[in-house]
């Protein structure tokens, strides 16, 4: 069976967009469930691969090309990762939302928390949840010299002005800061290069990086003592907070793949829920313990080789096979 899965930027998950996140690891696993084509939205051939398409995938949040999907009159899969309403209570495309998630032929959900918010709000279609594990692919690497006293944080960061947006927890000044103040050496792996964000890290004392491809994180990550897996909550609007508070992102994984422990600060929240007592602990982000004060866990080999998205692939053909297409 054919499908289009339809991104965002004209290089499919390539080093123009190095953080594909969830579509990527879900790209990985349905490419090997049916013949899957990349296609950017703005292809001047969407229309073609859209049409020689049995069904198409979609990614949710706010995104709206469900709607090509509709006009070529296909099925779509849509990919949950995020939810736009659930961020930002008034999110201007609300009702695209719904016929989103209600018209779908079905969904992959991060999260339980994803889903069971979308349970309250639409009558939903067939759907599973698939964490945002690794592939097993990427763990296969030979790790890099460590680097003492480091700590490491990959991923989305806001500058200091967005603070009261709904993506305000992802501004890590005061976090970082705290994070230097005790004695770690900071650096950081945004997920774009993004000059006037970068500047004000780096004046706190941050290392900034280069995006480094999802795929070569694991390695690259491999260098440091500790990653940092945190949010921001001071002056976020609260239903933001509400947001992260359920949010389970890519790093909640990306360190363990990588071999290092994870350093949270929030505590009781569903990604802290994942790795505290495992591979990482949870800190008081106004005591950030320095690096010969905090008692970092050691990473058990066995739960990293089995934390992989791998294991979901057939769960995900069940999914296709009851709700799009013959795999």
């Amino acid at each position: 069976m054919r499908a289009a899965f339809i991104i965002t930027g004209t290089p499919a998950f390539g080093s123009a967009h190095p953080h594909n996140g969830a579509a990527h690891k879900y790209g990985l696993m349905l490419g090997r469930l049916c013949d899957l084509h990349l296609v950017p939205h703005d292809s001047p051939d969407l229309a073609d691969e859209l049409a020689a398409a049995d069904f198409v995938v979609t990614a949710a949040d706010r995104n709206l090309h469900y709607l090509r999907a509709v006009e070529a009159d296909k099925p779509w899969l849509l990919l949950a990762n995020d939810i736009a309403t659930m961020r930002d209570p008034h999110y201007e495309w609300a009702r695209d939302e719904r016929r989103m998630f209600e018209g779908a032929a079905g969904i992959i959900f991060a999260t339980p928390h994803l889903r069971a918010y979308a349970l309250r709000k639409y009558r939903l279609p067939l759907n599973i949840v698939v964490p945002l594990r690794p592939p097993a692919a990427w763990l296969d690497f030979e790790p890099m010299h460590k680097l003492p006293g480091t700590l490491v944080y990959a991923g989305g960061i806001c500058r200091r002005g967005m603070v009261g947006t709904p993506w305000g927890y992802r501004c890590y000044h005061d976090l970082f800061a705290a994070a230097i103040e005790a004695g770690w050496e900071m650096h950081v792996y945004p997920t774009r290069d993004r000059i006037v964000d970068n500047r004000e890290y780096h004046a706190l004392g941050c290392h900034m990086h280069l995006p480094v491809p999802e795929e070569h994180l694991p390695q690259e990550l491999s260098q440091y003592e500790a990653g940092l897996q945190a949010f921001n909550v001071e002056g976020v609007p609260s239903a933001s907070i509400a947001y992260a508070r359920h949010a389970v992102p890519n790093k909640t994984w990306l360190y363990l793949a990588a071999g290092i422990p994870t350093i949270g600060t929030n505590r009781g929240w569903a990604s802290a829920e994942v790795y505290e007592g495992k591979w990482g602990v949870v800190v008081d982000p106004d005591r950030f313990p320095g690096p010969h004060e905090v008692q970092l866990p050691a990473v058990d080999p066995t739960v990293r080789s089995t934390q992989v998205m791998d294991a979901d692939v057939p769960r995900i053909g069940r999914l296709l096979r009851g709700g799009l297409c013959d795999v």
